[in-house]
């Protein structure tokens, strides 16, 4: 069956997709799903008509060249956001990443080793087993993030994708498909 994915906030239309099972497709926050034969991406969605429209006309939809940049400042924010690991909030900032990583090549130098790691949520005790789950998790959220921001590139380029809204929530999108 055909359904719109829709970007919460603004209603309009991010992508069309085939769904057998939409209860089964996982949602970043701020999308919901419409079963629609009609709806094209870029449209915006009437929930008290249950009705598509197409956007005014009057707006002018940006040039792709800030469709990418913007896809762009959208990805490295999700990047650097933050994730969780084992229900443990873990910063995906710079110096965070290399802490990681520098804290995963001293454990695996001396296995034998715990060492003291400061979460979002406060101090913990790390291992070689626990260090490499993190940085395994680290390593699939960047790719998951760099994956999404090409699949969504793609798009943008083809002409798929013309606002803001339609490329976020595809972004949003693609980053949950990669993540699940």
């Amino acid at each position: 069956m055909r359904h719109a994915l829709i970007l919460a906030a603004t209603n309009v239309v991010a992508n069309v997709i085939e769904l057998a099972k939409p209860d089964d497709f996982p949602l970043a926050d701020g999308l919901f799903v419409v079963q629609s034969d009609t709806a094209s991406i870029g449209q915006i969605w009437d929930a008290a008509s249950g009705t598509f429209s197409n956007p005014p006309v009057d707006v002018v939809p940006p040039s792709k060249a800030d469709l990418l940049e913007n896809l762009a400042a959208q990805r490295w924010e999700i990047e650097t956001g933050g994730m969780q690991v084992n229900g443990v909030r873990i910063a995906t900032d710079d110096r965070s990443k290399s802490l990681i990583n520098g804290t995963k090549a001293y454990l695996d130098a001396n296995p034998a080793e715990t060492v003291r790691f400061k979460s979002e949520a406060g101090w913990l005790a790390v291992d070689l087993a626990t260090i490499t789950a993190i940085f395994n998790a680290l390593g699939a959220h960047i790719q998951a993030c760099f994956a999404a921001e090409e699949a969504v590139g793609l798009r943008i380029e083809a002409g798929e994708l013309i606002t803001v809204e339609a490329v976020d929530a595809a972004l949003l999108a693609e980053i949950a498909s990669r993540s699940a």
